[in-house]
């Protein structure tokens, strides 16, 4: 529309002038302002909703245009109006753009603003498919022009499945990479779940081993008669408070030994360890519970001599859960513990004739609260704590764990492998 937004310009003092239209002007600012602002509203707006990064990029975009565009109007819409006729400074304008140019420069390389994989691939496609259309459209026989549309159309084609496998490329990395934030957000959370509820079961124990002591300890002393002689009716009712406070015992033991577990607490006083006693005294100390039960504990020899450098009471510990479990899971028969020597380690052995242990269930015997079926149904109170710990304290002596059992019903034997001293 010629004369309509500058009806004329001329030359003063060094600079051009121009004479703009009153119509042309004025329908010139509201378009532009209406452009510009309503373009950072659409921007604002889905800056309110955008989740993170993009919300941070979209700023980038907002600040870069919103400080270059106020410049830009006031020295190229404002001073140049009929109002103020100042031309001298509209060469600023332009300059001011690269702002936007460094500003989305800096996002696109250290903030990754606008995927650079994409626009790359798409720049390429659109160059190829233009530089075949001019070739196409200015071929000098109809029969070469023919072939070159071909390859245009052919070019065209291929081109889009190239765009569209880049970009669904990218959407897939990006996405992976949110889904891995999410789950490194997640597992920082659960450490402190799980740290609180190992310090909230650490305290917790330990505040309740005292009290349990004291009444199974008491409970004890009145079944003994110290306390005078107890009526024939309050035996029995006795005798089941005290299995129930040693039950409760137990399992405040297998709470404490979890907590120092994840803890990373537990201690170790490395000391040259006679394991022949260490699995004698296990074997003493359960001979009663054993006997009540009915089973045996077959007296297959222990070499007496046999050295480990390892902590004594936590060896014992491992012997003491590992016949404690033979005892309780066997209805008859003997138990039989046996060592021998395997190249520079010793191997302990015990079998049982117990409720034996299915295969697909033998992996999950050493994890946490892993606990079979048959062994739920015959002790419900146990946690699956015992093997557990008994594990952590084997692999933290350098030696290894594992059971071996033909099936339910036909008994088990687990194997502890330690280094010999020396």
């Amino acid at each position: 529309m010629p004369n309509f937004f500058i009806e004329d310009v001329f030359f003063r003092h060094g600079v051009h002038i121009g004479v703009q239209g009153f119509w042309g002007y004025w329908i010139f600012a509201i378009y532009f302002v209406a452009y510009f602002f309503g373009s950072l509203i659409v921007l604002f707006r889905r800056w309110r909703v955008a989740p993170e990064p993009l919300k941070r990029n979209i700023g980038f975009i907002i600040w870069s245009v919103l400080s270059a565009g106020i410049l830009g109007v006031i020295f190229n819409l404002v001073l140049p109006s009929p109002f103020f006729a100042e031309w001298r400074f509209t060469w600023l304008g332009p300059i001011f753009t690269a702002i936007i140019v460094g500003t989305l420069s800096y996002a696109i390389a250290r903030h990754r603003l606008l995927n650079v994989r994409v626009i790359a691939a798409e720049m390429l496609s659109v160059g190829i498919i233009f530089i075949l259309f001019m070739e196409a459209l200015f071929a000098k026989t109809e029969q070469e022009r023919i072939l070159r549309f071909v390859f245009f159309a052919i070019a065209a084609f291929f081109s889009s499945f190239l765009v569209r496998s880049v970009r669904r490329e990218v959407e897939q990395k990006e996405q992976l990479e949110s889904l891995a934030k999410d789950l490194e957000f997640a597992n920082t959370e659960l450490k402190k779940l799980d740290q609180a509820k190992s310090e909230f079961i650490s305290i917790a124990s330990h505040q309740l081993r005292a009290p349990l002591t004291a009444i199974k300890g008491y409970v004890s002393l009145l079944i003994e008669g110290s306390f005078g002689v107890v009526p024939k009716k309050a035996q029995e009712p006795l005798r089941r408070a005290f299995s129930s406070a040693q039950q409760l015992v137990s399992l405040v033991s297998d709470l404490l030994n979890l907590s120092r577990i994840e803890s990373g607490k537990i201690k170790y006083e490395f000391t040259k360890t006679n394991l022949g006693e260490v699995i004698t005294e296990a074997v003493q100390e359960l001979e009663t519970v054993a006997q009540k039960s009915g089973i045996g504990v077959e007296s297959v020899p222990v070499n007496l001599n046999v050295k480990v450098r390892g902590d004594k009471s936590k060896l014992h510990e491992v012997f003491m859960n590992l016949l404690d479990n033979a005892i309780k899971y066997s209805k008859e028969g003997n138990i039989k513990i046996k060592t021998s020597e395997k190249g520079k380690n010793i191997l302990i052995s015990i079998t049982d004739n117990g409720i034996g242990i299915s295969k697909n269930e033998i992996p999950k015997l050493f994890s946490k609260f892993g606990r079979t079926e048959e062994s739920q149904k015959m002790r419900p109170d146990g946690m699956g704590i015992g093997l557990y710990f008994v594990k952590r304290i084997v692999e933290d002596h350098n030696g290894k764990i594992w059971v071996e059992s033909e099936g339910i019903g036909k008994g088990s034997t687990f194997f502890v492998e330690l280094p010999a001293f020396g």
